[in-house]
């Protein structure tokens, strides 16, 4: 008897273990997922993606990190690219290039005829089966002022332990033309 008891007890209690791990699933499932989640987990995939491409493949740099997040304290989505350079890489020249490069990246699908940015922020918001209402007008060109890509080019580590942790940032709305870009050096 003493035997058996332990065997009944896992019999009654591994089913529960294994409809408790597809519950949490099913649970999950139904939760329901804002067109906020949405698209900030779109400017994610496309910020690290488009970083990657500008840092690597165009300027032949490096890799670098980027996310999308949200700011609360200011109320804004931040599009980051922070790429670690040695110093005579790490100019402002380089800084806006890459701000620009990255815009392009962005917004290299737009059609001609908008706001190439604000088409694509409205796009990446926008769930994937189109709605053919009107809902979404407008939403691109609001956006607009509340995203920002910040670019940040830091000091390789070696270059930390021989005292230069001059830092290097550029940041501006997607649509931001040359000279609305703030750019910034800070030693």
């Amino acid at each position: 008897m003493k035997r058996v008891l332990p065997l009944l007890f896992l019999l009654f209690v591994a089913p529960n273990v294994r409809a408790a791990g597809s519950d949490v699933l099913t649970r999950l499932m139904q939760e329901p997922l804002t067109l906020f989640d949405w698209g900030l987990a779109q400017l994610d995939r496309d910020i690290r993606r488009v970083a990657r491409e500008t840092f690597v493949d165009r300027l032949g740099l490096g890799t670098p990190a980027a996310d999308a997040r949200f700011d609360r304290d200011r109320r804004k989505v931040v599009l980051g690219a922070t790429m670690a350079l040695r110093p005579i890489r790490r100019s402002k020249a380089t800084c806006t290039r890459a701000f620009h490069e990255i815009v392009a990246g962005l917004t290299k699908a737009a059609p001609q005829r908008t706001t190439a940015a604000a088409w694509y922020l409205q796009n990446a918001f926008q769930p994937e089966r189109r709605v053919t209402t009107n809902r979404f007008e407008g939403v691109g060109a609001n956006l607009l002022k509340v995203v920002q890509l910040h670019v940040v080019l830091i000091p390789t580590p070696s270059d930390v332990f021989k005292d230069d942790k001059r830092l290097v940032s550029c940041h501006g709305q997607l649509d931001a033309q040359q000279g609305e870009i703030t750019v910034e050096e800070a030693p």
